[in-house]
C-alpha cells in the first residue's frame, strides 16, 4: 500500500505500522517509516531515532567506553543511514 493508505502519521510515533498496512501490527513498520522518510516526512526520521538510538548507543558503548565518543559514533551512523537512503 502507498503512504496515502496509511492515514494519520501518528503510527510513526509508536514505530508500529497500522494493522491495515501490513496485515499484522508492527510487521514491516520500519519499511513504512523509511518510505515516509523518503517522501520527506521529517517525523519519520525522528521515529527511527527514537526507536533505535538507545540500542545503538549501548552497542557503541561495548566498543567505545567514552560516552561522548559512543554518541559521536551513533551520530555518524545516522548520517550514513541518511546518505544510504538518499543513494549517495
Amino acid at each position: 500500500p502507498g503512504l496515502e493508505q496509511l492515514g494519520d502519521p501518528a503510527w510513526m510515533q509508536t514505530g508500529e505500522a497500522p494493522a491495515s498496512a501490513s496485515g499484522m501490527p508492527g510487521v514491516g513498520a520500519d519499511e513504512y517509516v523509511i518510505a515516509a522518510l523518503l517522501a520527506g516526512e521529517e517525523a519519520a526520521f525522528a521515529a527511527l531515532i527514537d526507536r533505535y538510538y538507545a540500542a545503538m548507543l549501548r552497542l557503541a558503548m561495548v566498543y567505545v567506553t567514552d560516552r561522548a565518543v559512543a554518541e559521536e559514533v551513533v551520530q555518524d551512523t545516522w548520517v550514513g543511514v541518511l546518505q544510504g537512503l538518499a543513494g549517495q
